[in-house]
C-alpha cells in the first residue's frame, strides 16, 4: 500500500461556496451573487380573526427579486391581484376597519428556516438556484 498527499486549489465565493475552478466561481459571483443582492424577504400574515382580538390565523413565506428596489410594491400588488387579498376590510366583532394582511420584512435565514402551511413563493423575472420556481410577475401583469 502507497500513501500519497494530494494538494489541490480550491476556489472559494463570496458566500463560501467552493469551486474547483477559478472560472466557475467568478461566474457564480457575477450572476447568482450578483442578483441575490436585489432579493427582499418578508413575512405576510393574513386571514384575522374578527372574533375575538383580530389575529391572522395564517402565515406565508416570500422572497421578491426587482433591480428598480419595487420590491414591497410587488408584493402588495401580487397579494392583491393573485391572492385575491384587500387591503382594508371590516373590523373585529364588525366594529371599524383593520387591514386584511400585513406584510414585514425578514432576514434570508429566517425565510430559509421558518416553516409554514403555505409554500415558500418566489417572485421574480429570472430563476435563481436554489429558490422556489419562480412566478414571473412582469409576464403575469403584461409589463414590458
Amino acid at each position: 500500500m502507497r500513501t500519497t498527499q494530494v494538494t489541490t486549489t480550491v476556489y472559494v465565493a463570496n458566500d463560501g461556496k467552493t469551486f474547483n475552478s477559478k472560472m466557475e466561481c467568478l461566474q457564480y459571483e457575477n450572476e447568482i451573487l450578483e442578483n441575490l443582492k436585489y432579493v427582499t424577504y418578508y413575512q405576510v400574515r393574513f386571514n384575522p380573526d374578527r372574533t375575538e382580538k383580530g389575529y391572522y390565523q395564517a402565515t406565508m413565506y416570500v422572497a421578491v427579486y426587482d433591480k428598480c428596489g419595487y420590491n414591497i410594491d410587488i408584493l402588495q400588488q401580487y397579494c392583491v391581484n393573485e391572492l385575491h387579498m384587500k387591503i382594508l376590510g371590516e373590523g373585529v366583532m364588525g366594529y371599524g376597519y383593520m387591514p386584511e394582511f400585513s406584510i414585514s420584512k425578514i432576514t434570508k435565514e429566517q425565510y430559509e428556516s421558518e416553516f409554514c402551511e403555505y409554500p415558500k413563493l418566489f417572485l421574480s423575472t429570472i430563476k435563481i438556484p436554489n429558490y422556489p420556481e419562480n412566478i414571473d410577475y412582469k409576464k403575469l401583469w403584461n409589463f414590458k
